[in-house]
């Protein structure tokens, strides 16, 4: 069941050290390790994972949710007349982001030492106004039912079209990052929708028809990404992992996993900045 520790991400200040060490001090002390940065574009799939950091090893640099790559690296909006409508701060700030087109500016502006990806997210549809803008339909923004068709398209979730939108999304954040030196900061959280607890039932969280095409749509987006970014960027887990816990703090979901897959995910980025460390480390 995942439950929320103690202390998480938010709770480490800027200044926070982990029980790591990297070297001793002058008088013999020891100097602490730095909490690893770590910068989120996706859901709570990849944020849950940090209220499992009872050591305080990462700190959270940033959190984008709410915003398929289809939007985030297409025109900002002439408006956002919606946002201020959404009760929920945290959910208001990123309807706001997707609208603003802020992803881009906030990778070149905030400090981070990995960037950590999941496309759980891609499964809203996107829309796009007739000005050429492009939102993603996020539950809240849809519950506002302000997006009528005369005001533009709608691309519903998995379809070729969106497929196509958030290629050409995704090449240009592997553009920006490649230029910006952040190529290799880069991790996918690769996770898949799922039926079965993590007892081992039926979840009936989602139609069976409906997991099988949203995992589908996951793997040709892992495709592309295979092609921009190297094998050792991608979080994989053993299928026994990827189960839904009925006693998540979300609720019962495809996409809400028992906690063995969040221990999993801290150590693949444990292990991920030991390597960019030692790359950047300098030689004696």
């Amino acid at each position: 069941m995942l439950q929320r520790p103690e202390s998480g991400p938010e709770d480490h200040k800027d200044t926070g050290t982990s029980s790591g060490s990297d070297g001793p001090r002058r008088g013999g002390r020891r100097r602490q390790a730095l909490p690893c940065r770590v910068f989120i574009c996706g859901s709570c799939v990849s944020r849950d994972a940090f209220e499992f950091d009872a050591a305080g090893q990462f700190r959270l640099a940033d959190y984008f949710a709410r915003s398929s790559f289809g939007s985030s690296f297409s025109t900002p909006a002439a408006a956002d007349p919606y946002s201020a409508q959404i009760a929920s701060a945290f959910q208001r700030r990123q309807i706001s982001r997707d609208f603003l087109k802020t992803l881009p500016q906030a990778l070149r502006d905030t400090e981070f030492d990995l960037l950590l990806i999941d496309f759980i997210d891609e499964r809203f549809p996107l829309f796009r106004f007739n000005d050429g803008s492009i939102v993603t339909i996020s539950t809240e923004l849809h519950t506002l039912r302000v997006l009528e068709p005369r005001l533009g398209t709608r691309f519903d979730p998995f379809d070729a079209r969106q497929f196509d939108l958030w290629c050409t999304g995704w090449d240009r954040f592997i553009a920006q990052c490649r230029s910006a030196g952040q190529i290799d900061k880069i991790l996918i959280n690769q996770v898949y929708w799922t039926g079965t607890t993590v007892d081992g039932q039926p979840s009936h969280a989602s139609p069976p028809g409906q997991i099988a095409r949203a995992n589908d749509y996951l793997k040709r987006l892992y495709a592309h990404c295979a092609a921009t970014i190297s094998p050792a960027q991608f979080i994989t887990y053993d299928p026994s992992l990827l189960r839904s816990d009925p006693g998540h703090r979300w609720g019962l979901a495809a996409y809400h996993y028992g906690a063995a897959l969040y221990e999993v995910t801290l150590d693949q980025l444990a292990r991920r900045a030991a390597v960019l460390r030692a790359a950047s480390a300098p030689r004696s």
